[in-house]
């Protein structure tokens, strides 16, 4: 493809171009805000609560375990995998 033939394409979908650069910014401004949250989570608590309601719904359903394990995947892609013996 030539410049020119490149620069009539970016011409003529200009308006399209735009729309989607401000969609991908307004993404990104998302994301980020959804990673903040993320980081102000405490993990301890969420973990102890999670298992908490982990027993209260075994318990009920009749199940029995003797491991838990769950993932926690942040937004920057990072996951960590956690597994909880259980006395």
């Amino acid at each position: 493809m030539s410049f020119d033939e490149a620069m009539e394409f970016v011409n003529r979908n200009e308006p399209w171009i735009r729309k989607t650069v401000a969609k991908i910014q307004q993404l990104e401004n998302q994301q980020k805000k959804i990673a903040e949250l993320f980081s102000n989570i405490d993990q301890e608590k969420a973990q102890k609560t999670l298992m908490a309601r982990f027993q209260v719904l075994a318990k009920k359903h009749g199940f029995t375990y003797s491991r838990v394990s769950y993932t926690i995947t942040k937004p920057n892609g990072v996951t960590a995998r956690i597994k909880t013996p259980l006395a």
